[in-house]
């Protein structure tokens, strides 16, 4: 295997960098209209319903693929919430960390799943027929804590309304948008009424 690596051709560090810049270029010149809220509302609210819908599936048919399914939506939350987090970060910091602790979970519990495929996919001979079913109880006993623990996880996170949960966020940002712009003008006046007391001392 090393050897087939060395033959490969070095990545194009260089060129990749490039590309970055381009990018980023590109990126700082993106025009959002209507520059609100109203623009990511959709997409938010969007978002989390699949999220609510791939925890309700993954619990109804208990399947593999639809717990690593729920995985990427517990993705997404985290993600949004991450860039929605300057508004009030001591409030979307505590979803973040518990989308991310979800996010681990589910990523331990597809491990599993794909060791769990290897294992049947193996000859009949590979194993004895003993450790192969105490490997296979293993990692279903595992997946059963793990699907146990994210539970109330999935529950703390998806359990509003997708509509309810996008107005809410909605208002979250407008409030602190409001709060921005207040706290400028009273820095504003704070400042100028400084610096009407000096000059009035300064004159004394």
């Amino acid at each position: 295997i090393l050897a087939d690596l060395a033959d490969q051709p070095a990545p194009d560090r260089s060129g990749a960098l490039t590309q970055l810049d381009r990018a980023l270029n590109r990126f700082r010149r993106l025009k959002i209209e209507p520059d609100d809220f109203h623009t990511l509302e959709r997409g938010l609210e969007r978002s989390y319903r699949r999220g609510v819908r791939l925890f309700a599936v993954a619990y109804h048919d208990q399947g593999d693929e639809s717990f690593h399914d729920w995985r990427k939506g517990a993705q997404s939350y985290w993600r949004h919430m991450a860039l929605l987090s300057r508004a009030w970060p001591e409030h979307f910091d505590a979803g973040v960390g518990v989308a991310r602790e979800l996010s681990q979970i589910l990523g331990n519990d597809h491990d599993l799943a794909i060791l769990k495929l290897r294992v049947g996919s193996l000859a009949p001979d590979a194993l004895a027929a003993n450790d192969r079913t105490a490997i296979e109880r293993f990692i279903c006993e595992r997946q059963e804590l793990l699907r146990r623990a994210a539970r109330p996880r999935g529950d703390m996170i998806f359990s509003e309304r997708p509509k309810a949960f996008a107005r809410r966020i909605g208002a979250i940002w407008s409030a602190a948008a409001a709060r921005s712009h207040a706290d400028e003008a009273l820095d504003a006046a704070h400042r100028g009424t400084e610096k009407v007391t000096l000059e009035a001392l300064a004159g004394e």
